[in-house]
């Protein structure tokens, strides 16, 4: 079986997201690209990935439900049914 890294995603919640973006655009020296929200509550900006590659994507978030930041695990099915406990 292959392995792959744990973490598929993580969410950054952050206050300003011009000034955060600002920050990883110098630190990373690329672009974080706009993210839509269909709610249009949430504004979000995205690291550069592959969501079809090993390794973790993720983006900056404001948003006023949220504080907290996320980080979503990859999870793979091993032949039967998974079940929850």
């Amino acid at each position: 079986m292959t392995m792959h890294n744990a973490i598929g995603w993580f969410d950054l919640y952050v206050d300003d997201l011009d000034r955060a973006a600002k920050f990883y655009e110098t630190v990373f020296q690329q672009p974080l690209e706009p993210m839509g929200d269909p709610t249009g509550e949430t504004v979000m900006r995205s690291f550069p990935g592959n969501m079809q590659a090993d390794g973790a994507a993720g983006a900056l978030v404001k948003a006023p439900h949220a504080r907290a930041s996320q980080v979503f695990h990859r999870t793979v099915r091993l032949g039967g049914p998974l079940h929850g406990h």
